[in-house]
């Protein structure tokens, strides 16, 4: 089953792309889940629930060339989260509630994927 957390975590995903789409920063913007982010061997965010690879996109613009970004930074509160810029590339997302162990374990890829950008 999954959790709360996780649904909120697709629902984010799903609005933040909707969002960038219309805004039109999505681009080849791409998210990732913990698992193939850690797969690729980067430094950063490693603890993140999900990860989206900006490079490319207007939201690289936005968030790396001094733009207001409370409009995202809403949006991402709004489902429980927030997030990081690790590279200058790349977003880590994190739960704002504390959680419990088993609430922040990472999902397998068996019961939860996100579809990509």
């Amino acid at each position: 089953m999954i959790s709360d957390m996780h649904k909120n975590l697709e629902r984010m995903q799903h609005a933040l792309k909707e969002w960038a789409i219309k805004e039109s920063m999505f681009n080849d913007a791409t998210f990732l889940t913990n698992k193939e982010w850690n797969e690729r061997g980067e430094k950063l965010h490693n603890d993140a629930l999900m990860v989206l690879v900006i490079d490319g996109s207007g939201l690289f613009s936005l968030l790396n060339h001094g733009h207001d970004t409370t409009e995202l930074e809403d949006l991402v509160e709004s489902f429980g989260f927030w997030y990081e810029l690790g590279y200058n590339w790349s977003l880590g997302f994190y739960p704002t509630e504390i959680m419990t162990i088993a609430d922040c374990a990472v999902p397998t890829q068996q019961n939860f994927t996100i579809q990509g950008g």
